[in-house]
């Protein structure tokens, strides 16, 4: 029961990271186009269209930037509840976990704990991290 719970988990990972990868292409795909518009620009007329251009892409990006960012947010509270990274092979985006440990003050080695426990005191809990890797 649980090996399947934890598929679930990995498979609704792996459907927002191809959404995530699929978002990222229209964004890819907004700005060629946007840039292909503005080459085709020659004249003076023309270069004041490109504002025009501009401000009209700007909308759908800013919108797509957004999207972007919750599924990131999104991703990344997904991973941290299974608590392993998740490989989306279609998309090749990863949701790479990195599980919480210790921080240790810079003053004071880990190795010297052994010999003095009293050093345990110097080292700080660390929270997990989730990072989006893309291809």
């Amino acid at each position: 029961m649980t090996e399947q719970i934890e598929k679930t988990k990995m498979d609704l990972i792996v459907e927002c990271l191809g959404g995530l990868a699929a978002l990222d292409r229209s964004v890819k795909e907004l700005e060629a186009q946007q840039e292909r518009e503005l080459d085709a620009l020659l004249t003076e007329e023309q270069k004041s269209a490109k504002t025009e251009i501009v401000i009209r892409y700007t909308h759908a990006l800013n919108q797509t930037g957004q999207l972007v960012s919750e599924m990131e947010r999104n991703i990344k509270s997904l991973a941290e509840l299974y608590g392993a990274s998740v490989w989306d092979w279609d998309s090749n985006y990863m949701a790479v976990f990195t599980p919480a440990g210790w921080k240790w003050d810079g003053k004071m080695l880990e190795g010297m704990a052994a010999v003095v426990p009293a050093i345990m005191g110097a080292r700080k809990p660390t929270q997990p991290t989730i990072s989006i890797r893309r291809k």
